[in-house]
């Protein structure tokens, strides 16, 4: 389960540590530079198989906060990049230690992995800074201008056969009631609550988009069906029991309609977007407040009718 903090909250989160990441290896550069040029004696954790894990950044990369960025490709690529420098950094100080010179193509190698290390990390940071503005102000999940993009990305692990991802259509039952019977407002704090409470029900790494009006999309990687279906139900029975706040009058209660579709490699994205959604028309023509897993039969006559 997710933390109660907010998506924007978390890559905040993760901007200040890079901010002071970038800051912290500038100072440590100066200080393995020192040591090799005075034959200083080498800080032991620069010593040990796992230096990348014990520097400050190692430290959150691998804890929970760092856990909410595993489907950034970035994220991951950056994880190589740091535990390479750090090697070539290992390597130069055993040298060091051993009265060995350093070569200068030892040399240029180290500063090779530094130099791209700092620019995944520069990158992801500019990223991320990009993700903060891509958030729905209203809901707090992130908004539908970078979702092809992110689903792109899953497909192409997918196809590489580094995982697997399914996507979820999300369809609030009779939400046009909700407005015309207690006001938009009202339908302003249901579409929060929502997305709050499929968040807090959600892996760190799944991603919520808001594809438009009561509709939601979510990008669950790193599961199949089986496993996404039974997170999925689980969000939906509690849903039923979540009380939601209506300025002092009776508290509002909602269901939804859920649609799930395999992210598939070998079709466009918005075409296993369009499965998902048929299967939530179909969740919606079976009498709504259930999840339904896409079949070649759902066809759209019954989208029509669900939509009536």
């Amino acid at each position: 389960m997710r933390s109660s903090e907010t998506p924007k909250d978390e890559i905040r989160k993760a901007i200040t540590v890079l901010d002071q990441e970038l800051f912290n290896h500038n100072q440590w550069m100066d200080t393995l530079q020192m040591t090799l040029v005075c034959r200083l004696r080498p800080d032991n954790r620069d010593l040990d198989q796992d230096a990348h894990r014990h520097c400050r950044f190692g430290q959150w990369y691998y804890s929970e906060g760092g856990q909410h960025f595993r489907s950034n490709q970035n994220f991951v690529e950056l994880e190589a990049a740091h535990k390479a420098m750090h090697e070539r950094a290992t390597a130069l100080l055993c040298l060091s230690m051993e009265h060995e010179d350093i070569s200068v193509a030892e040399y240029e190698q180290f500063l090779h992995e530094q130099r791209r290390m700092r620019l995944q990390m520069e990158t992801l940071k500019h990223e991320l800074e990009d993700e903060a503005f891509n958030l729905d102000a209203l809901t707090g999940a992130f908004s539908r201008s970078g979702m092809l993009t992110r689903l792109r990305e899953q497909q192409s692990l997918v196809k590489r056969g580094l995982e697997t991802c399914v996507i979820v259509m999300m369809d609030i039952d009779h939400f046009k009631l909700v407005n015309d019977n207690h006001g938009h407002s009202a339908g302003d704090r249901v579409l929060a609550a929502f997305a709050k409470h499929v968040m807090s029900h959600t892996r760190p790494f799944d991603r919520l988009f808001r594809y438009g009006g009561e509709e939601f999309l979510l990008c669950a990687p790193h599961t199949d069906l089986e496993m996404a279906h039974e997170m999925i139900e689980r969000i939906r029975s509690e849903l039923e029991q979540l009380a939601i706040e209506n300025n002092g009058d009776a508290k509002l209660h909602i269901t939804a309609s859920f649609g799930m579709a395999l992210l598939d490699p070998d079709l466009p994205v918005v075409d296993s977007i369009d499965r998902a959604d048929n299967a939530t028309y179909a969740a919606k023509w079976a009498g709504r407040n259930r999840v339904m897993l896409w079949e070649p039969s759902m066809t759209e006559a019954e989208k029509s009718a669900a939509a009536e």
